[in-house]
């Protein structure tokens, strides 16, 4: 359920929003004076990492869109399961077959 707008209040600079990365709304507010009316979440990061983490983007994305104001959603990368080495040498079996 999203916060009622009375709720919010303005966050610290040194507030982390992507804690993966590391990156402080500092950091965020100082990429969006250079980059002006081109701000996205996927821009931001490009340029600084945040939501490359482990989470992709799932817990600082909707930050990123929100400090952007945008409705873009953050680009996320495919994640990769784990496969056990039994399953690769069974595929492997059956292709030689």
């Amino acid at each position: 359920m999203p916060a009622a707008e009375e709720n919010l209040r303005p966050a610290a600079e040194d507030h982390v929003i992507c804690r993966c990365e590391d990156v402080t709304l500092a950091e965020i507010t100082a990429v969006l004076d250079q980059i002006g009316d081109d701000a996205s979440p996927t821009e931001l990061k490009r340029r600084l990492r945040a939501g490359m983490g482990w989470c992709q983007g799932r817990v600082c994305g909707p930050a990123l869109a929100r400090i952007t104001g945008t409705a873009q959603p953050l680009m996320r990368s495919r994640v990769v399961r784990p496969v056990l080495i039994s399953q690769v040498a069974e595929a492997e079996d059956g292709a030689a077959s």
